[in-house]
């Protein structure tokens, strides 16, 4: 077997890391987020024997036990999963309880309306009605920022599962055969607005534009399938494809690889995310941030995988870690990487968006 070559990788991701290797060579550009690449292969050395793994997803409160229920709360939250600490005012994360905040506390409200069931599309545009409902069915300890954006999202996602899908996200994956790479397709082409928009476009040399696809949430929801399907006992039918989802651009991942000493910010926008200056959506800074989040995820995947079938041509490879396939996906590393975010304590770079 051989590690997945470039022409396996998602077209997206693949575009991201050529404009990004172009970008940070262009004055305009340069110095404002760098990869280290030198520790980022020490990273992918310590990784490469450790034992990473597809979370289970179940979060008791969160997401449903039911392994079919649990694709519909997935798909529901998935639409929502964007821009959960306030902008303005007082800048703290949106909180259901003390347990729950985030994208976890916006699960929970899920949960708490439809517990355990799964959720129907006629249910979502029950609770999105009106501005005021979707603010009741969100409530936590404070607001949710965007509610109008929001309900715009739930809306379509319920009105398109409805007429096209038989009211049952579930039917999406299955329509796709079980492909990553045409779920994903599906969502960003039938889904506009909650999936599609995920996009950002920068000027480069000789006057030419870049558009970057960076699709996160369209890439979370099968990301989270694969892994509540690795532990269903073939309950849920894994994905065929999985090293197609690409890495999973939100303000989590790059505070880990920050913390880890792959990611480089330039002192002048250090200094702005300290003090939670807010980085235009679209603009270069944040354009980059993610631009360089994918490149590092998708070169730490390539560098840990192959250390590891380099660990298999061993005479004594006996880790543990590397019994049944030796390769990982974006599901284990983006799960290490992203726990490892959340717990870094690093300020993140603050967006108004709904891009993630």
């Amino acid at each position: 077997m051989q590690p997945i070559t470039e022409g396996q990788m998602n077209e997206n991701v693949a575009a991201i890391m050529n404009g990004f290797e172009l970008l940070r060579d262009d004055p305009y550009y340069r110095g404002i987020v760098e990869v280290n690449v030198r520790r980022l292969r020490e990273v992918a050395d310590n990784l490469a024997d450790s034992a990473l793994i597809a979370p289970d997803w179940q979060i008791s409160g969160v997401l449903p036990s039911s392994h079919r229920a649990f694709v519909s709360h997935a798909f529901y939250t998935a639409v929502i999963n964007f821009a959960f600490r306030h902008f303005g005012g007082a800048r703290n994360r949106y909180i259901f309880n003390r347990y729950f905040h985030g994208s976890f506390g916006a699960g929970a409200c899920f949960h708490r309306q439809f517990g355990e069931k799964r959720i129907s599309a006629g249910e979502i545009l029950r609770v999105t009605a009106t501005l005021s409902r979707v603010k009741e069915f969100l409530k936590g300890k404070n607001s949710m920022p965007l509610l109008s954006e929001r309900r715009d999202h739930l809306r379509e996602a319920a009105e398109v599962v409805s007429r096209e899908f038989g009211g049952d996200p579930m039917n999406i994956i299955e329509q796709a055969k079980f492909k990553a790479e045409d779920v994903i397709r599906i969502l960003v082409a039938r889904f506009p607005t909650a999936f599609g928009a995920d996009y950002a476009a920068l000027p480069a040399a000789d006057y030419k534009i870049m558009t970057f696809r960076f699709h996160k949430r369209a890439q979370l929801l099968p990301l989270m399938y694969h892994g509540r399907a690795s532990h269903s006992n073939g309950e849920l039918p894994i994905l065929k494809d999985p090293e197609y989802i690409g890495p999973i651009s939100d303000p989590a991942v790059p505070s880990g690889l920050r913390l880890l000493g792959i990611l480089i910010y330039s002192p002048e926008l250090e200094d702005k995310i300290a003090r939670q200056v807010l980085l235009t959506a679209g603009g270069r800074e944040e354009v980059l941030i993610r631009l360089a989040t994918v490149y590092a995820m998708q070169k730490l995947l390539d560098c840990v995988n192959s250390r590891r079938y380099w660990y298999l041509t061993q005479p004594r490879a006996t880790t543990s870690c590397l019994r049944g396939k030796p390769e990982i996906t974006m599901v284990e590393l983006d799960n290490y990487m992203w726990k490892l975010g959340r717990a870094a304590g690093l300020p993140r770079h603050l967006t108004k968006t709904t891009a993630y």
